[in-house]
């Protein structure tokens, strides 16, 4: 069966898709670069963003994630099931709907003195009661409405409201768009973790952002 659709996808592709995708198999196997820039907020940073108008009715919400993949009866993209499904007993889902149906989605937990950075196999360190936003999507056909930064308004607000002195989020610079979002509820760049395997040899490194008080 496996191999019968590894064929069908070779048919799909044809020669040249075949030899693309051999191409960057064997590049990213030679060769791998990534970075990440990490941001820092404390409560008295947060600069609160609300949604764009909606024709539709916009509601927020919070769960422990193992509890709302038990309960939910909404249709979930694949992709977040997976995070559901691999979501530890501190995990946070906070989502929007519109009209009742998911648009937007995060997670938040907090952070145990430290978080893994996956992308540059490298660990943010984090203070006692500090939290970690991560893993943020808006379905398409919502974007370009602020539901990303509205929702880390909300978020923060409940966060913070509960005592965490200061919250962490990190997103590659090239995309811009997330970037742009993060920074416009007040998060501060404080730093970046950078990762390269060349031929085997792997470097990590992490540089203070130009500014960062600490």
């Amino acid at each position: 069966m496996i191999l019968q659709r590894k064929l069908g996808a070779a048919r799909r592709m044809g020669l040249r898709g075949v030899a693309r995708v051999a191409a960057s198999r064997t590049a990213a196997a030679l060769w791998t670069r990534e970075s990440v820039v990490v941001f820092q907020m404390r409560p008295e940073q947060l600069n609160p963003v609300a949604p764009a108008e909606s024709s539709g009715r916009v509601t927020v919400h919070s769960e422990a994630a193992a509890a709302f993949l038990n309960r939910s009866q909404m249709s979930l993209p694949s992709n977040l099931v997976g995070e559901l499904q691999l979501a530890g007993p501190g995990l946070r889902f906070h989502w929007i709907e519109i009209d009742g149906q998911l648009a937007s989605w995060g997670f938040s937990a907090r952070a145990a003195g430290s978080w893994p950075l996956t992308e540059t196999r490298s660990r943010l360190t984090v203070p006692a009661g500090g939290v970690c936003l991560t893993t943020f999507e808006t379905i398409p056909a919502h974007r370009g409405h602020r539901l990303y930064p509205a929702l880390l308004t909300w978020i923060l607000t409940e966060r913070f409201g509960e005592g965490a002195p200061v919250a962490y989020i990190w997103c590659r610079r090239e995309n811009t768009a997330s970037c742009r979002a993060i920074q416009r509820v007040g998060f501060r760049e404080i730093a970046v973790h950078r990762y390269s395997r060349v031929l085997g040899l792997v470097r990590q490194s992490e540089s203070i952002s130009k500014g960062h008080l600490t």
